[in-house]
């Protein structure tokens, strides 16, 4: 038997030698050319979820902190279990992200509207004196025409009189 796959195997390879090594594959959709393995494999591992990929082994303690102490890691982890782990963990993270992001949001909120009633309450404040010396202004005009109309008088009923031209 051995002799027989060895046998279909050698004209499996004379086969595979004939052809092109580029065309052996068929073509890649994504590459738009003929493929060669590493292009195949190329487009898998693309659309593979990393925590598919095989990690390589590290055996070294993690370091946790519960309570102050140091918990040696498990020696061998399955990638699901890792996968489960960072699922989690990134839960956490992203629940917390979003916590500190409406926080901020709510505090600034908070500053725009204490800034805006500030300004409202000077700018009211300003309006209101702007009134006050536009009521002087008028006032200050009412009495320039009044003096006026007192000159002209006086200038009609003495007109030989010495007025000042400076005042």
């Amino acid at each position: 038997m051995d002799k027989m796959h060895a046998g279909q195997e050698e004209k499996g390879l004379e086969r595979l030698q004939d052809k092109e090594p580029e065309k052996i594959m068929g073509t890649d959709a994504d590459v738009g050319k003929d493929a060669t393995v590493s292009s195949i494999a190329a487009p898998i591992e693309k659309y593979m979820d990393p925590l598919d990929i095989p990690e390589p082994h590290v055996n070294r303690k993690r370091k946790r902190v519960e309570n102050d102490e140091e918990v040696p890691a498990p020696k061998t982890l399955k990638t699901t279990q890792v996968a489960v782990r960072t699922c989690r963990t990134m839960k956490v993270v992203e629940a917390e992200y979003i916590k500190l992001i409406e926080e901020m949001g709510n505090d600034t909120r908070k500053l725009l509207e204490e800034q805006n009633s500030e300004t409202r309450k000077l700018v009211e404040e300003m309006e209101s004196e702007n009134k006050k010396l536009l009521n002087k202004l008028t006032e200050k005009e009412d009495e320039i025409g009044k003096l006026k109309k007192l000159l002209k008088l006086y200038i009609e009923q003495y007109p030989h009189a010495y007025i000042p031209t400076t005042f």
